[in-house]
């Protein structure tokens, strides 16, 4: 990866007395979405093992796999120490994330750091989902289903623990400082462990179950994709303003929870610092300064896809968001 200097970001400015009290931290909101993460889970979990025949099974298990893939957004907020005012909480959450997710906490929070520095430049930012020119066929496949991702941080997670047999992975040796290696390391080895213990515990029992419920159900991006796609993609390129590449879209409250309110998405990279339950008031502030949020993801899906279809024969395309006068 080239090294670049680190952009300039423009930033709505904000009252420093508000943005105190938006940075304030508690566990209670934290608790709350994840007790609704785990009880979602374990109705849907249970659902599909009660046998109320084939159908039923692959609708509950597919809803299951829904829910599982939001692991991705607990382990976000974990990554920004926000999720929970208690350390010892959020990085024990922040790590068991990291194994529903198939991503190596310790490696991924470097990862998404450097996301945040270099959001949306293209051969520095990982995080960047779609390549140019896009196929379409990968945009549908990668956005409903978890795959070639999932594959990709198993790679770097197993290769992390194979070191010092071999060098680390390419994600480690870019995103991680080389006295982090050691934590990098061990946190894969344990990861490991925790997959190999599913599947002895499958085989213990005589039943897919378990493979399913963790390896089958990280596959299962469906709805999580469609939310999280609309992110970055089809925005402009290399530009320090995040105003022009990244969308807020307003959601329903139920992905909203889920989402630990990552729609607000603009907020959350202007000020990383504030938690998720602040965000809605944050975008109150911030919102005159900033372009107009989409009104649902149907309205980011019809911006967005036409952008990739042009992009097959005009790669450097791209939709430039109005910014206030």
């Amino acid at each position: 990866m080239p090294d670049i200097q680190e952009p300039d970001w423009y930033v709505v400015p904000l009252e420093r007395q508000e943005l105190r009290l938006l940075q304030r931290r508690t566990n209670l909101e934290g608790l709350l979405r994840l007790l609704a993460y785990v009880a979602l889970l374990a109705l849907f979990a249970g659902l599909c093992v009660a046998g109320f025949g084939v159908g039923w099974t692959v609708l509950f298990f597919i809803l299951y796999g829904c829910v599982f893939t939001y692991s991705d957004s607990i382990e976000h907020e974990t990554h920004h120490r926000t999720a929970f005012r208690s350390t010892w909480l959020n990085e024990t959450v922040h790590w068991v994330a990291g194994v529903l997710t198939f991503k190596e906490a310790v490696r991924d929070r470097w990862v998404h750091a450097r996301h945040h520095t270099y959001t949306y430049y293209r051969g520095t930012d990982l995080e960047i989902e779609w390549e140019k020119p896009p196929r379409l066929w990968l945009v549908v496949v990668n956005t409903l289903f978890r795959v070639q991702g999932t594959f990709t941080n198993m790679s770097y997670t197993v290769q992390d623990a194979l070191h010092p047999l071999v060098p680390v992975s390419k994600a480690t040796r870019i995103c991680v400082p080389p006295n982090q290696y050691r934590k990098v390391v061990w946190s894969a080895r344990a990861q490991l462990a925790c997959y190999l213990a599913v599947i002895g515990l499958a085989i213990g029992l005589h039943s897919w179950w378990p493979i399913l419920f963790l390896f089958g159900a990280r596959m299962l991006e469906m709805y999580t994709g469609v939310v999280s796609a609309v992110h970055h993609g089809g925005l402009a390129e290399n530009v320090p303003d995040w105003r022009l590449n990244t969308r807020t879209v307003l959601v329903n409250p139920v992905t909203r929870l889920l989402h630990w309110n990552m729609n607000y998405h603009v907020e959350h990279h202007m000020y990383p610092t504030v938690p998720f339950h602040a965000l809605p008031r944050l975008h109150e502030l911030i919102g005159p300064g900033c372009p107009p949020a989409y009104p649902s993801l149907i309205s980011a899906w019809r911006e967005m896809f036409p952008i990739f279809v042009k992009q097959r024969k005009v790669p450097e395309y791209f939709v430039r968001r109005p910014l206030p006068n």
